[in-house]
């Protein structure tokens, strides 16, 4: 039986990570048009300012 080294945060479980986070990343941003999360919508203004600003 093939044995699975324990996770100790070395890069194949950081890339691992990524990926999940990629993943809810793309579920949020299908999500978007339906109504965005309040967190979402502030960061979104504050980049648009930010480049208005400089």
């Amino acid at each position: 039986e093939p044995r699975r080294p324990p996770r100790d945060g070395g890069v194949a479980d950081q890339r691992r990570a990524g990926r999940l986070d990629a993943l809810r990343l793309r579920q949020g941003l299908a999500r978007v048009p339906r109504g965005l999360p309040p967190l979402a919508r502030r960061h979104r203004r504050g980049r648009v300012r930010r480049g208005e600003e400089l």
